[in-house]
């Protein structure tokens, strides 16, 4: 993806969201440099208020109609944990207008995540034993 087509993807986000945008990041096959050429576009967004599913859906067809692809567009807040892991290990921030809460999110996750991962490391442990026993 082309700077240009970022800093339209960007444009089109903040005229919808305004000064509630937070950050936008791109991931997936785009931010990893593996497209192809039918690949979608995955995008989360970081936003100070609660957006409807819709309207993250609307805003979504929207984006998708400029690309002339599909989109993902993720509000990053309501995604589990371990997706929004994801999203900050493998994605790109395409724009941060609020550095310091895209920085405080990043944390927040981590943080999160690791608390899920040793919540989980018993019940991990024994569906490796199970496997290691049963194979």
């Amino acid at each position: 993806m082309d700077d240009n087509t970022e800093a339209a993807i960007v444009k089109q986000l903040e005229a919808v969201w305004g000064d509630s945008l937070q950050g936008v990041i791109l991931f997936g096959s785009q931010a990893k440099g593996n497209s192809r050429p039918f690949s979608d576009t995955d995008l989360g967004v970081l936003l100070k208020e609660k957006v409807s599913p819709k309207e993250i859906w609307d805003t979504a067809q929207d984006v998708a109609a400029m690309l002339k692809c599909d989109v993902d567009l993720i509000d990053l807040k309501t995604a589990s944990t371990v997706l929004q892991k994801e999203i900050i290990a493998y994605g790109r921030w395409l724009s941060k207008p609020d550095t310091f809460a895209c920085d405080l999110f990043e944390v927040h996750v981590m943080s999160f995540y690791q608390q899920l991962q040793f919540e989980r490391s018993g019940i991990i442990e024994d569906i490796k034993k199970r496997i290691t026993n049963d194979g």
